[in-house]
């Protein structure tokens, strides 16, 4: 999958401003002059040195009740820099320091989202499914990170799974949300069963006909091109043999032919390869818009 995609994909739900409002429980924030200049620098842009700043804070503040959101606060300048390794670090010490559930479930969020974005899908897995066995926490949010993670993996049906987990048919009222909900079940029985071209069929063709493969994986030029230069190559052969030249006539054959013919089989599976991500990659496109636009309206809820 394009991994660009999935960094906007990440952003937009992780959706979270570089520099988090201080909550009541959090007025002693405000007395801090390195937290208020860090705040003061993220809200500029200037997100080393607002780093500086958060790291000043933890420094001399050994008050744990701050950690954790100064921890988040550092994963946002980092995450605004993607630099999503020390983004992740952050977040896993902004959890580990956190003095709520409700702290620990947007910093887990905001952990997942990181991981998607670097690719590290079998992790941001396996964390939502330990945050599915906390019953206290938004089980449709977490149904719906994980019809995203399932989304980007390409697994439709395990996808659509989780779709149905979070908006049982029954339970939505909204006329508008269950459309929404329907649109996107349709969608992924369409990817799940739209036709995908063979890598290995293609390669076989390619095999029999040079040419074949590629233009049964949709790439007509590439294909016309590896017909002509194949069938050049034997047109030589053959004019040298008949010539009896039979040495540059071997060495066509070892040489060129067995190259350009090799290269024309790898070719065509390539070529498959290429359509079937395409294909999935429109797929994951409208799938995660529409998925999006559930999280923003739960998010709004």
């Amino acid at each position: 999958m394009s991994r660009n995609l999935a960094l906007v994909l990440v952003l937009l739900i992780a959706a979270s401003p570089a520099i988090r409002p201080v909550s009541a429980e959090e007025h002693y924030d405000e007395e801090d002059p390195a937290l208020r200049m860090g705040d003061l620098y993220a809200g500029k842009g200037a997100f080393d040195q607002a780093i500086t700043e958060y790291k000043r804070v933890l420094f001399f503040n050994q008050d744990e009740g701050i950690a954790s959101s100064v921890h988040s606060k550092i994963a946002s300048c980092y995450q605004a820099q993607r630099q999503w390794t020390e983004t992740i670090f952050h977040l896993r010490r902004s959890i580990q320091t956190a003095t709520s559930l409700a702290e620990i479930e947007d910093r887990e969020f905001d952990l997942i989202a990181a991981l998607l974005a670097v690719g590290r899908d079998s992790e941001a897995e396996l964390h939502l499914l330990r945050l599915r066995e906390y019953s206290q926490l938004d089980t449709r949010r977490v149904s719906l990170y994980l019809c995203v993670t399932q989304t980007y993996r390409g697994h439709w049906e395990k996808a659509a799974e989780e779709l149905r987990g979070a908006f049982s048919a029954g339970d939505i009222e909204d006329v508008q949300l269950k459309e929404q909900v329907e649109k996107l079940e349709l969608l992924f029985a369409e990817a799940q069963h739209t036709r995908r071209r063979s890598p290995g069929g293609a390669a076989w063709l390619s095999t029999a006909v040079p040419g074949a493969g590629q233009l049964y994986a949709g790439d007509p030029w590439d294909a016309l091109n590896a017909f002509a230069v194949n069938a050049g190559l034997v047109a030589l052969i053959f004019a040298a043999l008949k010539q009896e030249w039979y040495l540059e006539g071997a060495l066509l054959l070892l040489y060129p032919l067995r190259r350009y013919y090799l290269g024309n089989r790898n070719n065509a599976r390539l070529a498959a390869e290429r359509r079937n991500e395409a294909v999935d990659e429109q797929f994951r496109k409208q799938l995660t818009d529409g998925i999006l636009s559930l999280l923003e309206a739960e998010d709004v809820r």
